[in-house]
């Protein structure tokens, strides 16, 4: 599963996991770490990478700090081995993709989500360049999608805001990226949504956006 899909266009990913190997099991042993808690959002944090999110308190959590096993995969896949790559993008330990998160509570064509990718580009690469990159891969990736973008300061840095719609996953699909490059490494978290939920979901997008910490 190439980086750059991951990154531009990995939207079906969390749905999927959640459905087989996300949720709280009663004792919460297989949960995410949180760390915090407001009426607005549970942080959670991956230890492993570094950083902690925030989500609000009735979406469910998967990090790279619970990777997925065969079997929990091979529930999910169900009777769609098509999207056997993108549950093992998550279960190798060298997956970009180190969080998700889904609330069960929206339409199941395509649950509300978030998804975190993070990775090292070569060394050398400066953050005007990886925004570049990123732009350039939503543009070959997506030909079609017509893509607002604009800087934006978060509290974790300067990151790149994007907002676009696509049928990759045959359907519409509201899109919403944030892409930080901070010490060397490149964080994107993506929103995804349904486009008639867009406009009552951006706040909330925004809000965990802000949430997220690096260190």
């Amino acid at each position: 599963m190439s980086s750059v899909y991951l990154r531009a266009a990995g939207v079906l990913l969390a749905v999927l996991m959640l459905a087989g190997c996300g949720g709280d099991d009663g004792d919460g042993a297989d949960d995410p770490q949180k760390v915090g808690q407001t009426a607005a959002l549970t942080q959670y944090e991956v230890a492993s990478e570094g950083f902690s999110v925030g989500v609000p308190p009735a979406w469910t959590a998967l990090s790279a700090d619970q990777r997925p096993t065969q079997e929990q995969i091979d529930e999910a896949l169900g009777d769609n081995p098509t999207f056997q790559p993108y549950l093992e993008a998550m279960a190798g330990e060298d997956s970009l993709i180190k969080f998700i998160a889904v609330d069960p509570g929206t339409d199941p064509q395509l649950p509300t989500n978030l998804n975190i990718v993070v990775e090292s580009p070569p060394a050398g690469f400066t953050r005007e360049q990886y925004f570049d990159a990123t732009n350039a891969q939503i543009d070959q990736i997506l030909p079609t999608a017509s893509v607002e973008a604009d800087h934006v300061s978060l509290p974790a840095g300067e990151a790149l805001h994007l907002s676009y719609e696509h049928s990759e996953a045959g359907f519409p699909v509201a899109v919403v990226q944030y892409v930080l490059f901070e010490g060397g490494t490149g964080y994107t978290l993506t929103f995804t949504t349904l486009p008639d939920e867009l406009s009552r979901r951006t706040a909330t997008f925004e809000r965990s956006a802000r949430s997220f910490t690096i260190g």
